[in-house]
C-alpha cells in the first residue's frame, strides 16, 4: 500500500494547487459536500519517500497541506527556491477597507535534514519580504534548537486579543496526526470564490 501510494504522489500530472482549487470552489458552492480526491497521500511513508524521489512535488503538496500557494501562482523549479508559499490575510478588522494592508505568511519547505540554521534563515526572508509571520514545514521532527529559535522570534500582536507565534515550524508526521498551525481568520483565497449555494446539499 504504501508503495502505491508513493507512485501516486508522484505520478500526478495535474498541479496539487489547481486540484485544491477546485475542491474550495465546491465547498464553497456546496457547503456540506465531502469531496474525496483518490491519489492524494494520507500516510508520512509515502510523503517520505516522494521527498527523497521529487523534492519539488513534495514541495508542492507540503504547502497545499495548509493552504498555501505558490508565490509565482504555479510551481517553479529552481536551484533554491526560497520562499515555497504564501498565505495573504488582511490586517485585523480592515476586511471591508478599500484601502486595507494586505499582509503575508511566507512558507518554506524542507524535505531532508534541518537544523536552526534553517530557522535563522526563514527570519531573515520575513524581515526582506516584510512578512509578520511564517511557517516552517519539514518531513523530520524540528530538534529542541529550532524550536528555541523559532520562540526567539516572539509573537505578531494580530488583534487586541489575538498573537501569533511569529515563526510556527510543523513536520508532516504531526500534520499527519492532526497538528495544525494557527492562522489568521481573515486568509484571502487568491482565487475567486463561487458562488454558494445553500440549498444544494449534495452532489454528484
Amino acid at each position: 500500500m504504501a508503495e502505491e501510494q508513493r507512485r501516486n504522489w508522484i505520478g500526478i500530472d495535474v498541479s496539487i494547487q489547481a486540484i485544491n482549487v477546485i475542491k474550495q470552489r465546491l465547498q464553497d458552492h456546496y457547503p456540506t459536500i465531502q469531496v474525496i480526491i483518490d491519489g492524494i497521500p494520507r500516510d508520512y511513508e509515502s510523503a517520505r519517500a516522494l521527498a527523497a524521489e521529487n523534492k519539488f512535488k513534495f514541495q508542492d503538496r507540503a504547502i497545499s497541506l495548509i493552504d498555501a500557494n505558490p508565490p509565482a501562482g504555479e510551481p517553479k523549479k529552481g536551484a533554491d527556491r526560497g520562499i515555497d508559499g504564501l498565505i495573504l490575510f488582511y490586517e485585523p478588522g480592515s476586511f471591508h477597507n478599500p484601502n486595507a494592508k494586505l499582509r503575508k505568511i511566507v512558507v518554506q519547505v524542507k524535505g531532508g535534514a534541518t537544523g536552526r540554521g534553517d530557522v535563522a534563515k526563514l527570519k531573515g526572508d520575513m524581515e526582506r519580504e516584510d512578512a509578520p509571520m511564517s511557517v516552517l514545514l519539514t518531513l523530520h521532527n524540528p530538534t529542541p534548537e529550532m524550536k528555541r529559535e523559532a520562540a526567539l522570534a516572539g509573537e505578531n500582536q494580530y488583534s487586541n486579543t489575538k498573537s501569533f507565534p511569529r515563526v510556527q515550524i510543523l513536520s508532516i508526521k504531526d500534520w499527519f496526526h492532526g497538528t495544525r498551525i494557527a492562522l489568521p481568520s481573515n486568509t484571502v483565497n487568491p482565487f475567486k470564490k463561487a458562488e454558494t449555494k445553500a440549498d444544494q446539499e449534495t452532489f454528484l
